[in-house]
């Protein structure tokens, strides 16, 4: 699994976040060995976190003090839910 960060990142304004998971389907099907997953992440000024919500990854809503934290969240937290809805 890879994460990047593809905008600079800096309270109160969006940060892009790209999450490449291992294919669940073969390569040859999908055309790559990576899925990649659009994730944005927000600073919320009045809670002082960052949270994460997804278009990609039905019911992905999370939150956590710093990035760094919020990515390791999401590192788990995505594909468990990827998993839940059939993906």
């Amino acid at each position: 699994m890879r994460l990047r960060a593809v905008a600079g990142a800096h309270k109160g304004r969006p940060y892009k976040v790209f999450l490449w998971l291992p294919a669940q389907r073969p390569a040859a099907t999908i055309g790559a060995m990576y899925t990649p997953y659009f994730i944005r992440a927000e600073w919320e000024a009045e809670a002082a976190v960052w949270v994460a919500t997804s278009n990609d990854v039905p019911g992905l809503a999370t939150e956590a003090d710093t990035l760094e934290a919020l990515a390791a969240k999401l590192r788990t937290l995505v594909p468990e839910l990827l998993a839940l809805n059939g993906e």
